[in-house]
């Protein structure tokens, strides 16, 4: 039975709602506890260890776009998963061993002090290695994914993030710092992907992994694919890593704290777009594999006005609202915090459109054209906060990020996805941007407007909860079509149905 995809919508929500709450709560705990210094120093090594990524080459995207293309052919299938396996198993030991190896040259490049550096290389250790065994057992992750079983994937996530709450507090009062709140991921890590093995083995029975199925043909196709999917990977690290990176080598541990601050939230609104946007992958994959292009088309853009809907909601309520929320978020000592979460979310508002064109292209298998703007997004990215955290410090590096991914995932991205498509770029415009312009102006005059001191949060919540449905109401009424409307109905009644 075909699986929804508003379903797997819901189930990814529901999932990154469990997980905002959580860091919502325990964010501030973690930055009082450790300190501005020492928050900051475990921000600058989590930037580091996750380049580690970078080693998978492409691979996990490459396995659930061919599993989404082979999900009748139950040999195929296995083949593609057994040989993304062990090529994994090969890279990660050999990344892990490079990455130990340099461990004491990157210390050289910040600014850490003495009581810190002892434990800062043991931690910066034990995340490597978790990122090492979360790039073999991330096969898994993609053979559910390639099946759209996001379900699966994001009720075993609930189980992480609470188990993460439990050891991060446990730990941290027993006064581990920074090597409590490594253990504390590593071991919910662990067990999270244990669970996805065990489902895997339960729900793809028929999926076998096996070494007798590695084959030269299987491994050069993932590898083609996967290259370019590499170089896209390399760009997106930099893009949403180096700031801290580029901040710790150039500023002071706590300037990195102050804007990860920041950061936390942009996160986690970035995390809420891209669990929409990536359960088009598998589904655009296979419509692609289909020949149904006219499909593709309306979906890209139905998607892409949905992800309007939301971040246009979201995220000029934050933007507006940034003062407020950070004095009762974490306190009044990180009120500058506030002006670079304002930066930080104008990027968001004017490129989340476009997160469907880049699903689309990955899709049809044009990751090249995607990875070449990211690297160029990527090394504008540095070179401008390299140059303006000079004079300008955190608000140059804010600036830095901002300018690059406007222009070119704002507009140069789009423009290419419309040529491809076959619409023009002046109905997209009109779709994601013109349409819903006299709505968002509409709820840009309400946010204007304190109807309530938001002093505690339950005041913050509504005065923004209800300027926020206000909204969605008029979006849903005046911007969506019928027919987008009765789909969403539709879709609606099939998540209560058994």
């Amino acid at each position: 039975m075909e699986i929804s995809l508003f379903r797997n919508l819901i189930y990814n929500w529901a999932g990154l709602v469990l997980t905002v709450l959580v860091g919502f709560f325990l964010s501030p705990y973690i930055v009082h506890t450790l300190g501005p210094e020492q928050y900051g120093v475990w921000v600058v090594l989590v930037a580091l260890s996750s380049q580690f990524i970078v080693f998978d080459f492409g691979l996990r995207h490459a396995l659930i776009k061919f599993l989404a293309g082979s999900r009748s052919d139950k040999e195929e299938a296995s083949k593609y998963i057994s040989n993304a396996y062990f090529l994994l198993l090969f890279i990660s030991v050999a990344g892990f061993l490079l990455f130990w190896l340099f461990t004491p040259v990157l210390f050289t490049f910040f600014d850490i002090s003495a009581k810190y550096v002892g434990v800062a290389r043991l931690t910066l250790l034990l995340l490597v290695l978790d990122a090492a065994i979360d790039l073999v057992m991330g096969t898994y992750y993609g053979a559910l994914a390639g099946e759209e079983r996001w379900d699966y994937i994001n009720s075993v996530q609930v189980v992480r993030i609470v188990l993460y709450a439990v050891f991060a507090v446990v730990l941290l009062e027993s006064g581990m710092g920074l090597l409590g709140i490594a253990l504390a991921t590593f071991v919910s890590r662990f067990i999270y992907r244990y669970i996805l093995k065990e489902l895997y083995r339960r729900v793809l029975p028929d999926r076998k992994l096996s070494f007798s199925l590695v084959e030269n043909k299987y491994i050069k196709t993932l590898l083609t694919y996967g290259t370019w999917m590499f170089l896209m990977t390399v760009g997106l690290r930099v893009i949403y890593n180096i700031d801290t990176i580029v901040i710790g080598a150039s500023l002071t541990a706590i300037d990195v704290t102050i804007y990860a601050v920041a950061l936390i939230i942009v996160d986690y609104f970035r995390m809420l777009l891209q669990s929409t946007s990536s359960l088009l992958l598998p589904r655009l994959s296979a419509l692609e594999s289909a020949g149904k292009d006219t499909e593709i088309s309306e979906l890209v853009l139905t998607w892409g006005k949905l992800s309007s809907l939301l971040s246009v909601g979201i995220g000029l309520g934050i933007y507006m609202h940034s003062d407020d929320f950070m004095k009762l978020w974490m306190g009044q000592e990180f009120e500058f915090s506030a002006i670079l979460l304002s930066i930080l979310m104008l990027s968001y508002l004017i490129t989340v459109p476009a997160l469907a064109c880049q699903q689309y292209l990955l899709a049809v298998a044009k990751h090249r054209l995607l990875a070449v703007l990211l690297l160029i997004e990527a090394v504008l990215n540095i070179s401008l906060s390299l140059f303006l955290v000079r004079d300008y410090a955190l608000i140059g590096v804010a600036i830095g990020t901002l300018l690059p991914a406007t222009f070119l995932r704002g507009l140069v991205l789009p423009l290419l996805c419309c040529e491809r498509l076959g619409f023009r770029f002046t109905r997209y415009c009109q779709e994601s941007f013109l349409r819903p312009l006299p709505v968002v102006f509409l709820y840009w005059i309400i946010l204007q407007y304190d109807f309530i001191v938001s002093e505690t949060w339950g005041a913050f919540f509504i005065e923004n909860g209800v300027a926020f449905g206000v909204y969605c109401l008029l979006y849903g009424f005046f911007i969506m079509n019928r027919e987008e409307r009765q789909y969403l109905y539709r879709r609606i009644g099939l998540v209560s149905q058994t």
